[in-house]
């Protein structure tokens, strides 16, 4: 989580319409223009975006941003099918593409992130580029990688572990100290980088 923190990382949880995000950039000066630049508020609503619309001021109140009904109770996720770049993908260890989801009171937590960088870079392919989502107190497979669909659900939606392994684990796959998976304990742990032989620690219980 300290590595996240310091990287790029947008919220699930809603955000103001409109609210800009800042970006680390650097200018070129080789490329440059004497002309002032427009302002954000012109480039920002006065568009052609057929998508949202073909009057030029539809793209302002209609993009970037879709709420829930108050039916939804999931988000559902889907990562990339791409076999032919992404070589596991070739073997039915899993029903491809991955899936995974969470409730919506989970999706919505402060701790739960869509996550485009890590410690303070552009998130590294084999991370999950572009973007991928990150909930501290469940397993790692939860927080799918390389994210392409994104869906508003009233019913529970399928998961790739639950589909493979559903003795093995729910749909909730919290991660509990107190609360051993049928196959270990979770009370301990092993810190990724200490070494195969480094002592188990505690399992530290993310804040909820």
């Amino acid at each position: 989580m300290a590595g996240l923190a310091g990287g790029a990382a947008l919220a699930i949880g809603p955000t103001a319409a409109g609210e800009a995000v800042r970006l680390k950039h650097s200018k070129n000066a080789r490329f440059s223009a004497s002309d002032p630049p427009s302002s954000r508020k012109d480039i920002t609503t006065y568009k052609n975006f057929y998508e949202f619309g073909t009057d030029k001021a539809d793209p302002a109140p209609l993009g970037g941003r879709f709420r829930p009904t108050s039916r939804a109770r999931y988000v559902a996720f889907k990562t990339v099918l791409r076999p032919e770049e992404m070589p596991g993908q070739r073997v039915p260890v899993l029903r491809w593409p991955y899936v995974e989801a969470l409730r919506m009171d989970e999706a919505v937590h402060p701790l739960t992130i869509l996550a485009v960088g890590l410690y303070g870079e552009v998130l590294p392919n084999q991370n999950g580029a572009p973007l991928r989502l990150v909930v501290p107190w469940k397993y790692g497979f939860k927080s799918i990688k390389s994210i392409v669909a994104i869906r508003f659900v009233e019913r529970q939606p399928p998961t790739s572990w639950n589909i493979s392994a559903p003795q093995e684990y729910g749909f909730s796959a919290n991660v509990n100290p107190a609360v051993d998976h049928r196959r270990w304990s979770q009370a301990r742990e092993r810190r990724i980088g200490s070494g195969v032989f480094a002592p188990r620690v505690p399992t530290a219980l993310a804040s909820r």
